[in-house]
C-alpha cells in the first residue's frame, strides 16, 4: 500500500508571501482508484469536502448533514 495521504494547512506568518507554517489537519487512510480522490471547497468557500471511495477507512465527521450509513 501507498503512503497515507495528508490534508494540510500552510500559511505566510510573516508576510514575505512565502508559505513557512505547515500544519497536518487530517491523515486519510486509504489507497488507489477508490481511495481518496479531491478536496474541494464549499461554494461559500468557508469549508472543505474531501472526496473518496469505498476503500477509505470511514472517520467521524465533526459534522455532516449526510447520512452516517454508506458502504
Amino acid at each position: 500500500m501507498g503512503r497515507e495521504p495528508i490534508l494540510c494547512g500552510v500559511r505566510d506568518t510573516d508576510g514575505d508571501d512565502k508559505y513557512d507554517s505547515v500544519e497536518t489537519l487530517r491523515t486519510i487512510k486509504g489507497d488507489g482508484e477508490h481511495g481518496p480522490q479531491a478536496t474541494i471547497f464549499s461554494p461559500d468557500k468557508r469549508s472543505l469536502f474531501v472526496c473518496a471511495g469505498n476503500h477509505t477507512d470511514k472517520r467521524r465527521a465533526e459534522k455532516s448533514l449526510i447520512p452516517r450509513n454508506w458502504d
